[in-house]
């Protein structure tokens, strides 16, 4: 008998709670995304510009953004349901003196007869992506 209780002791005292593994950081928010991104064309050079959103924690501010842009030649009909296909074009650290501005600016030369869209991404630290932007189209 004395031998049943001691080896259900240690079954009881060998049982956990699980398989142990490394433990996990909390989870961060994404920075909010960037706001109200226009877009002016002078003698072929397209500037960029959007707002920098304040994080309400405070903890949560973007890091940077990412451009994005795709192009079709004009020439082609412009299809307003298939998918867009973007590629990165820069990727632009936040700065403090952009804080700051609360604004940040990407400039880059066009070529004629192509149809634009860009959109803007923002990232946090840790690489933490937040939404994109709203899209902006420019015919040149």
């Amino acid at each position: 008998m004395k031998r049943i209780v001691v080896i259900l002791v240690l079954l009881l005292g060998m049982a956990g709670c699980g398989v142990k593994t490394f433990p996990v950081p909390p989870r961060r928010l994404p920075p909010p995304p960037a706001a109200n991104l226009s877009a002016e064309v002078s003698g072929g050079t397209l500037t960029l510009s959007w707002q920098i959103q304040k994080a309400e924690d405070g903890k949560n501010a973007a890091a940077g953004f990412r451009v994005y842009r795709s192009k079709e030649p004009v020439s082609e009909p412009d299809c307003k349901t298939c998918p867009v296909t973007y590629e990165q074009v820069a990727d632009l650290a936040v700065s403090d003196t952009d804080r700051e501005k609360g604004r940040m600016i990407h400039t880059e030369s066009l070529e004629k007869g192509y149809r634009y869209k860009y959109k803007v991404t923002v990232y946090g630290v840790g690489e933490i992506v937040g939404q994109d932007s709203e899209s902006v189209n420019i015919v040149y």
